[in-house]
């Protein structure tokens, strides 16, 4: 008589050490990002710092709002929610206290990344080509980013922005289709020559993009495991106004250290309080409702 096989299922106990091994691995996991971005990363960044402006606590990307309006209501941005970003409302950075930032960067040296636009439409601000040649004019070093939807680009726009100095334009496709200027300002740059191909393209429903809840103003945004906030580590964030908020997706500009009208933005970013601030994100410690919302804890 043959054995019999009682074996209706898997074994409990398989099921068991198949969780405890994922939970390993999460942990394990979990361990190596944090030594990566608490240690390794964070070592690195003060490092280049320190080696470029003296210093282990500085910035290299500054994001200065020239303007608030925005064409566009793309669903992952606040402008589709509040009517801050539509032309009844514009506001503009006025050039003065642009000029007056690019100014007191220039006396420090800087070379690190200039974006000039937060939630507007760069291109959207006709002072645009104007305000890149000057701040490529005081900084010959520095990198000038602009991020636009191309709905204002044109191949003569392109080229002033690339004779006042532009580093790079690059275009998100957020409509269903290419806009047809975009096409001829692409075709344009392909058969260009290559100094003058400083363009990139990239369609945003495609590639996986990671969607952030811009301190909780997007509810239908997928939640992602962030690791920390990393904004603190080299950015410095000036709305149109001239208050530094403490990020771009403080879209109302609820926290603020200061305001560079009437002081330095080296003075505001010396200031203890905001010094503190940026230690605390560092070690996971978020006091700001925007900062726990944005990292999904509170």
């Amino acid at each position: 008589m043959g054995k019999l096989n009682f074996n209706c299922g898997n074994d409990p106990r398989e099921n068991l050490d198949r969780g405890s091994k994922r939970t390993r691995n999460m942990k394990i996991r979990n361990t190596l990002r944090d030594l990566y971005y608490d240690i390794f990363l964070n070592f690195f960044i003060s490092l280049h710092h320190l080696f470029y402006y003296g210093r282990w606590d500085f910035f290299d990307t500054i994001l200065l709002e020239t303007t608030t309006y925005c064409n566009f209501r793309c669903w992952f941005c606040p402008n589709s929610i509040y009517p801050r970003g539509l032309l009844k409302n514009k506001k503009l950075m006025p050039t003065e206290v642009y000029k007056k930032v690019i100014n007191e960067l220039a006396a420090m040296h800087y070379y690190g990344t200039i974006y000039p636009f937060i939630d507007g439409e760069p291109l959207g601000d006709k002072r645009m080509p104007e305000l890149v040649r000057y701040t490529r004019e005081k900084l010959p070093k520095a990198k000038i980013m602009i991020n636009t939807n191309g709905s204002f680009l044109t191949i003569p726009l392109y080229e002033k922005l690339l004779k006042c100095g532009v580093t790079r334009i690059d275009i998100s496709q957020y409509a269903k289709e290419m806009l047809p200027n975009v096409r001829k300002v692409l075709d344009y740059a392909k058969k260009a020559r290559k100094n003058k191909s400083k363009i990139s393209y990239r369609i945003f429903d495609k590639g996986g993009y990671l969607i952030q809840n811009r301190g909780g103003e997007i509810k239908k945004a997928k939640s992602y495991e962030k690791p920390r906030c990393t904004y603190p580590d080299n950015n410095v964030v000036i709305d149109y106004n001239g208050d530094v908020r403490i990020c771009c997706d403080d879209y109302h500009s609820s926290v603020k250290f200061g305001n560079v009208k009437n002081e330095k933005v080296i003075d505001i970013y010396n200031k203890p309080f905001y010094r503190k601030i940026r230690k605390e994100l560092k070690r996971r410690i978020y006091r700001f409702p925007v900062c726990k919302k944005c990292m999904g804890v509170g």
